[in-house]
């Protein structure tokens, strides 16, 4: 007899797996504008530390894609979501109690490790659920709350912060896992069923690591992600004392943010529209050459204006910048992936772990140098764009010649 799946309906669905996918980015977005406070509530004696809470959150987010492609493979997609959620509610109250820093970036970890969770396991259920043309449209409406979410949750976290403080941001999220935990708990069924599932084995991820590593287009592009990933992951981590300390915005900061995260989105709009007519490597190159263009015509300005440009100038920068960069992150995972097909699973889970773990150092280091100044970060997006665009190119040319 055929395993069916209950559905939930449609609507309900996509509400379901939209909020599930946007507790990582609300983790670390809404947490942007009460930084500072965190670290004089806690007895941060260098300022630039508090960039931590960022970096042990994506540390913990890329432990657990890797974690949890498999899991959900062995257990069902319903017990491994439900162990994830559970892991991030918990992780997220700690955080609310915790006086000390130490322990806030351990609850930080836990909170990225059950974050990621959502993220890979949705993925998987509404593939259990939904192919071709319906899968598309599923897939649509997440990527709108990709758009929406990095945008609003500064706005959301600094509205909260102001009325009563950071800590409650915390809460915040521990109700947002306990109504994920909840609804997906009481409505959303087991889409996989026993006979179906794989065996756990570290022996079989071993062997389709190596695959992956072994494939010199999937590391060569995994590895241009982590650089363009690493660079993004230092604005962020700094945009609070950019924004609050370089240009003294104050309460005005979640609102400069949500402008930059939204030339993000609309750049994801138009690559849509335009991968179908120029394909993946042609705009990627072009992306890749424009961001360095972007940096390296931008650093004299910042230099003449002794690290603090004007405003506007750092606004058009950025936008400018993050434009290239969400066209290079859908592009160069979707040329990853381009030659796993067999363990497409399973490479998913490992391109996005290694790519984020390769992102770390650079966005903590780039981060640390911070002095008041945009000096550091133009001078690395610079550095790092030229060799990010020269690995691409060369890989782009493996790819030319497989084809």
């Amino acid at each position: 007899m055929k395993f069916i799946p209950k559905t939930l309906p449609f609507v309900e669905f996509i509400a379901l797996m939209a909020l599930l996918t946007s507790l990582g980015a609300m983790s670390t977005d809404a947490m942007l504008p009460a930084l500072m406070q965190i670290g004089l509530d806690l007895g941060v004696t260098q300022i630039n530390q508090t960039q931590l809470v960022i970096s042990s959150m994506f540390a913990g987010f890329a432990v657990g894609q890797i974690f949890y492609g498999p899991l959900s493979d062995f257990i069902g997609r319903r017990n491994a979501m439900l162990l994830a959620l559970a892991i991030f509610t918990v992780s997220s109250f700690i955080s609310v109690v915790t006086s000390d820093f130490t322990a806030l970036l351990a609850s930080r970890f836990f909170q990225g490790l059950g974050a990621a969770g959502p993220r890979i396991i949705a993925m998987a259920l509404i593939r259990d659920l939904y192919e071709g043309r319906a899968m598309a449209r599923v897939m649509s409406f997440i990527a709108a709350v990709f758009i929406i979410v990095p945008a609003l949750a500064p706005i959301i976290g600094g509205f909260i912060f102001k009325i009563y403080n950071w800590r409650s941001i915390f809460l915040m999220l521990t109700f947002m896992g306990l109504a994920c935990l909840a609804w997906f708990g009481l409505r959303q069924s087991e889409t996989l069923p026993a006979q179906n599932r794989n065996k756990f084995s570290l022996n079989l991820i071993k062997i389709e690591a190596a695959q992956v590593v072994k494939n010199r287009r999937t590391a060569g592009y995994t590895i241009v992600l982590g650089l363009i990933f690493g660079m993004f992951l230092s604005y962020i981590s700094t945009a609070q004392q950019i924004f609050e300390v370089s240009y003294k915005l104050g309460d005005e900061f979640p609102i400069y943010f949500a402008i930059n995260a939204l030339a993000l989105g609309a750049a994801s709009m138009i690559n849509a529209k335009l991968v179908m007519i120029y394909g993946m490597r042609y705009l990627s190159l072009r992306a890749m050459g424009a961001f360095c263009v972007i940096a390296v015509a931008f650093l004299p300005v910042v230099l003449a204006y002794d690290g603090v440009p004007s405003l506007w100038a750092f606004m058009a920068f950025c936008m400018s910048s993050f434009f290239c960069v969400s066209i290079l992150f859908g592009n160069l995972n979707a040329m990853a992936m381009e030659p796993m097909g067999k363990i497409a699973g399973m490479a998913a889970a490992l391109i996005g772990s290694a790519s984020t773990l390769i992102s770390l150092p650079i966005g903590v280091a780039i981060g640390q140098m911070f002095r008041g100044t945009l000096t550091p970060m133009v001078a690395s997006f610079a550095l790092i764009g030229a060799a990010a665009f020269v690995l691409l190119y060369r890989t782009s040319k493996i790819s030319e010649s497989n084809t």
